[in-house]
C-alpha cells in the first residue's frame, strides 16, 4: 500500500484523510491516523484531484477525461459527471 504520484490531499467531515493517488490510479481514504485503515476507489485513470463535501461525496478531477466526476462514497456508487471542456487540476467545494 504505497503512494505513487499522491497530487491532492482534501479531510473529509469524518476527519478522514482523502488521497488522490495519481500514479496508482485510485482515490484512498484513511481512517487511522496511523493509516492502517485504507479503502480505495481504484482504476480512475489518473486522479489529479479530490475534495469532499460536508454531507461526504467524492468531487475528483481526472487528468486526461474532462468532467467532475462525483460518487457519493468510497464504494464507488452513485456516479455522476459534471461536464467540463477539460481535466481540472483542482476543484474547490464551499458549503
Amino acid at each position: 500500500q504505497k503512494f505513487y504520484t499522491p497530487t491532492s490531499v482534501s479531510i473529509g467531515p469524518d476527519s478522514a484523510i482523502y488521497i488522490a493517488d495519481s500514479g496508482n490510479d485510485r482515490i484512498v481514504r484513511i481512517s487511522d491516523v496511523d493509516g492502517s485503515n485504507w479503502q480505495s476507489i481504484e482504476d480512475l485513470d489518473q486522479p489529479v484531484s479530490v475534495v469532499v463535501s460536508s454531507d461526504g461525496r467524492l468531487y475528483v478531477g481526472l487528468a486526461h477525461k474532462p468532467g467532475v466526476y462525483v460518487f457519493r462514497s468510497m464504494k464507488g456508487d452513485g456516479l455522476s459527471v459534471l461536464i467540463t471542456k477539460s481535466g481540472p487540476r483542482g476543484i474547490l467545494i464551499t458549503d
